[in-house]
């Protein structure tokens, strides 16, 4: 799979962890729950999906060990989600706590994360170029 379609489907499964990450974002906000907290527990339950989904349809990393792979992915998404986390939380904190700014600063975080992740995962987690014998990117 040449390396744009590779990140198309980075970005759709990108897109599926950031509507769980979202989801529980907005049921967090509801239940009153701090939003550096809410987001935090958001943002770990779309990786731990986001972890399988690329290694799977993404990488096709399935004939390396996991555990081989976790420190890497984990290594990369917590560089990516400190981005992501950290410019969330300072958008919130000049446009005010509200439903949709909590969606605006979640949405912004988590896009200049991207290039982070993906070529993070591309390169190391998932070992793509190296795993791949002949591939065209």
């Amino acid at each position: 799979m040449r390396i744009i379609k590779r990140f198309l489907v980075f970005c759709l499964i990108g897109a599926l962890a950031f509507l769980i990450d979202i989801a529980f974002v907005n049921i967090f906000f509801v239940l009153k729950i701090p939003f550096p907290i809410a987001r935090t527990i958001s943002i770990i339950l779309a990786l731990i999906f986001n972890f399988f989904a690329n290694r799977i349809f993404t990488f096709s990393a399935t004939d390396n060990k996991i555990t081989e792979q976790v420190i890497p992915y984990i290594m990369v998404y917590t560089i990516a989600n400190l981005v992501n986390l950290f410019s969330s939380i300072f958008i919130v904190n000049i446009l005010g706590e509200n439903a949709i700014n909590i969606n605006i600063s979640s949405f912004i975080g988590m896009a200049l994360s991207i290039p982070i992740s993906f070529f993070g995962s591309l390169l190391w987690t998932f070992n793509y170029v190296r795993n791949v014998e002949n591939h065209t990117l």
